[in-house]
């Protein structure tokens, strides 16, 4: 390595050098703010949208998610923020080779969560998947709201519930449909499939209710 004063350091190879970069991960899709021409990713985008897989669904403002958006598909988000024009990004990607560990079609699928480590333990037979995070207060949320009847909630009712188990009244009513698209995304990477069934959603009025959905058991310590 040489050092001049006027170039800087120069690096300096007496023979061919071949480099070859892999990702493991793949690419992934992602979304465009038409106005500002800037990427979104990471947290900021769980909350308009959810990665699953190699798909990517909007979310409503209560954080449900709607149909899979094809490569440069547009459309607006409406949150705490105001609306905003997305568009999406979505690579074409080799077909998963990897089998789902947990099935939630199969159903029989239990669940013990640990409010204080905010860890998610899945059991489905002999399979158990591990998720960890706050996300998995949602669970407890409408784990508890099924044991108490049908099991629906509004925004307004899950979020409640959701500040009693110790998250921070300061977040908007958006918040928990935000961490319910987070844990879909954590089980996705942990390959738990037919995450379609974790909630169900339906419409009464003006309001968009959820529910956990069927053949899900959750057992609270912590």
């Amino acid at each position: 390595m040489d050092v001049e004063d006027d170039r800087g350091t120069r690096i300096s190879l007496g023979s061919d050098v071949f480099v070859e970069l892999v990702d493991a991960g793949g690419p992934e899709p992602f979304v465009w703010d038409v106005l500002t021409g800037l990427p979104i990713d990471g947290p900021e985008l769980e909350e308009v949208a959810e990665v699953r897989g190699d798909q990517l669904l909007p979310l409503t403002a209560e954080g449900d998610a709607l149909q899979a958006l094809a490569d440069g598909a547009c459309w607006v988000h409406n949150g705490a923020d105001g609306p905003r024009t997305l568009r999406a990004h979505v690579p074409t990607v080799f077909a998963a080779t990897s089998a789902s560990r947990i099935d939630l079609y199969h159903g029989d699928v239990f669940v013990l969560v640990d409010l204080g480590e905010q860890r998610a333990t899945l059991r489905q037979g002999a399979v158990v998947v591990t998720v960890q995070g706050a996300c998995v207060r949602t669970l407890v949320v409408y784990g508890n709201a099924r044991d108490d009847g049908e099991g629906w909630l509004s925004a307004a009712e899950a979020w409640a519930a959701w500040t009693e188990l110790g998250a921070h009244e300061d977040r908007p009513l958006d918040a928990v449909g935000w961490e319910r698209a987070r844990l879909r995304r954590r089980l996705d990477r942990a390959r738990v499939g037919g995450l379609d069934r974790l909630f169900e959603t339906r419409k009464e009025g003006a309001f968009v209710k959820t529910r956990l959905g069927p053949g899900i058991e959750i057992d609270v310590v912590g």
